[in-house]
């Protein structure tokens, strides 16, 4: 699942400059900036990055969410609002409220909640 590209880790061809390792903990965080972050551990709190954000098969993450793309292998909890596509893979248990423009659901995902894709209505409304 993880393979060494440059020094960073590869996951699902996102290769992430941050890693929140399994076994590790943040109970009241706040992520912001730019670059892709992978987390496999736990985290509670919000993120706002402007690159990709990943929730590995062995992450936990409850909070806000404001990414270019994310992809949940891992549990979930909370709003999700992305400029490109979300993908829930097989195995991954969300429970959220998801914006995005590109939604991917393998077989086997779990997901509670709603999806809107209110960027794409905004673009019809432009024309």
């Amino acid at each position: 699942m993880f393979k060494k590209q440059n020094g960073e880790k590869l996951y699902g061809g996102i290769t992430a400059g941050t890693v929140i390792a399994k076994g590790v903990s943040i109970e009241a965080g706040e992520i912001s900036g730019a670059g892709n972050i992978l987390i496999e551990g736990v985290f509670k709190g919000n993120i706002s990055i402007d690159g990709d954000l990943v929730v590995g098969s062995s992450g936990d993450v409850s909070g806000d969410v404001k990414a270019r793309s994310a992809m949940f292998a891992g549990i979930y909890s909370g709003s999700v609002n992305v400029d490109g596509a979300i993908r829930f893979c097989e195995g991954s248990r969300v429970k959220a409220q998801v914006e995005a423009t590109k939604i991917i659901m393998d077989e086997g995902a779990i997901f509670d909640g709603y999806i809107t894709s209110a960027k794409i209505y905004q673009e019809e409304a432009k024309i």
